[in-house]
């Protein structure tokens, strides 16, 4: 069983009459109408990676070409064209900040959200990367993932924070092929967003496509070697293929605004960088498909969050499908390099439309509602609860010390150190918002806070001092000189 995303309520309203009672070995009746409506046409890496081919895709509308690098490139349409007039991510996120900051109940809160935004965000882009890192187990590093996500969504700020982290992915970037590609902090709370937003469109589009392999009981999956003869097996492909394109296509009136208005910001950007290269569809591709789609394909049970068996040779069934819709996504067709898979070329080719106009949609400038956080008592109290749970992942010692080791190694030690102070300030709320907020000195504090605060105050210490040459020595030149002096700078230090 894969993790629930609970924090999100945007498909909320959707998710039932989307899903129907679509389940796993449900077969015959898919459920209701309004999921039959998605499937009626249809008769642990990050990603799966193929290699781009060089071949020609050409349509009624445009034709797309992949360059030995793998870019391809389309025309702009009217609608792509950028927004001048539109506040940058950045600005829109200081206003927010601003904003919030002075509903915060203690300095300490106040220091500890601001020092999160500071330098274009660059606590939480390094949070996020030590979390994905290794040092903390999968099951840690999402949860702290969907904590980040869950106090942008709170501030009303997911699509401009983004924004300002998939810029630095995107001015880093020296091809429109490769453009959010990266695994980058951007692109990695991107996938993380689609997951908590889309997965009821994971579960409807992928459901029927297990069943269907199931059902057809495959004692043995096998390509023609050609490329150009047919078998059960491409035959089979196919149509599993369509059917689940077709459903994802479908599913663009059930995307939450603040995933569009996000998608909208990163493809604004990358068509910045890159004009006329039509970078900004690849980023949003890039985001939907490679980190978000073609993984639930290959790992159901894991990201689709459903009980699945696939049985047979469904898995490597799963992993041909995952390769199509990856090219198609690229912009690019099987070459002589995978010719068992040129057989499903002209899939690509009859879908490369729909894409686009399906990443079009995704992408279309919803405005999201830009409306403030209230200076209520729910609102704020909401607020403290969801900034205690990014604290609490920085009071795990791991975290901590990868985390200040980054900051340190990017000329960011100052910005750690007072990070860690504001977070082991005792006068930071961990209770609810109902004055007096500052806890009296002699309310006693659970042991774990105590130990916590504790130990990330005797980091602080050490690390003020870890790195200054010559401290030994001068610590030593302090003691022969044995004055009073000596002490007092030592206690001001």
């Amino acid at each position: 069983m894969g993790t629930a995303y609970p924090y999100m309520p945007s498909l909320e309203g959707d998710r039932r009459k989307y899903e129907g009672e679509t389940r796993v070995g449900g077969g015959g009746e898919e459920g209701s109408a309004y999921a039959r409506q998605f499937s009626r046409e249809v008769v642990e890496p990050d990603h799966v990676e193929v290699e781009a081919t060089g071949e020609d895709i050409t349509s009624t509308h445009h034709s797309v070409r992949a360059s030995e690098a793998g870019s391809v490139s389309f025309p702009l349409s009217d609608e792509e064209e950028l927004r001048l007039d539109a506040p940058s991510p950045s600005s829109v996120l200081k206003d927010i900040v601003e904003h919030t900051s002075s509903l915060l109940p203690t300095q300490p809160d106040r220091s500890f959200f601001s020092l999160l935004f500071e330098h274009d965000m660059k606590v939480v882009e390094t949070l996020i990367m030590v979390l994905g890192g290794g040092s903390v187990s999968q099951d840690k590093a999402e949860a702290g993932q969907i904590a980040v996500l869950k106090l942008l969504h709170l501030l009303n700020a997911v699509p401009p924070s983004l924004a300002v982290l998939a810029m630095k992915d995107i001015e880093a970037t020296t091809l429109a092929g490769e453009i959010m590609r990266t695994n980058s902090a951007a692109t990695k709370l991107l996938a993380t967003l689609l997951k908590t937003q889309c997965q009821p469109i994971l579960r409807h589009s992928i459901v029927p496509i297990i069943n269907a392999i199931n059902a057809a009981q495959l004692s043995a999956f096998e390509l023609p070697q050609s490329g150009e003869e047919r078998n059960i097996s491409v035959e089979l492909i196919e149509s599993l293929t369509s059917r689940l394109l077709n459903s994802v296509f479908a599913s663009e009136a059930v995307i939450p605004a603040e995933v569009v208005a996000t998608l909208s910001m990163v493809k604004d950007l990358a068509n910045a960088k890159f004009p006329g290269m039509d970078a900004g569809l690849k980023a949003v591709a890039g985001s939907f498909f490679l980190r978000f789609f073609t993984p639930a394909l290959v790992r159901p049970e894991a990201i689709a969050n459903v009980d699945v068996n696939v049985v047979g040779e469904g898995r490597k069934m799963m992993m041909v499908v995952a390769k199509v819709v990856q090219n198609l996504a690229n912009g690019v067709v099987f070459g002589p390099k995978e010719k068992k898979m040129a057989v499903f070329n002209n899939v690509i080719s009859q879908n490369s439309d729909k894409c686009r106009e399906f990443l079009l949609a995704i992408s279309g400038r919803e405005e999201w509602p830009r409306q403030k956080l209230q200076g209520t008592k729910e609102a704020v109290n909401a607020l403290l609860s969801s900034l205690d749970g990014v604290k609490e992942l920085m009071l795990d010692e791991v975290v901590a010390s990868k985390l200040g080791q980054q900051l340190k190694d990017n000329g960011e030690e100052e910005l750690f150190r007072s990070l860690l102070l504001a977070v082991a300030d005792r006068n930071s709320t961990t209770v609810m918002y109902n004055p007096p907020l500052d806890i009296p000195p002699d309310v006693p504090e659970p042991m774990d806070a105590k130990d916590a605060r504790k130990a990330l105050k005797s980091m602080v210490a050490n690390r003020m001092h870890a790195h200054d040459e010559g401290a030994d020595m001068k610590k030593g030149e302090e003691k022969e000189g044995g004055g009073e002096g000596g002490e007092e700078e030592q206690q001001q230090r």
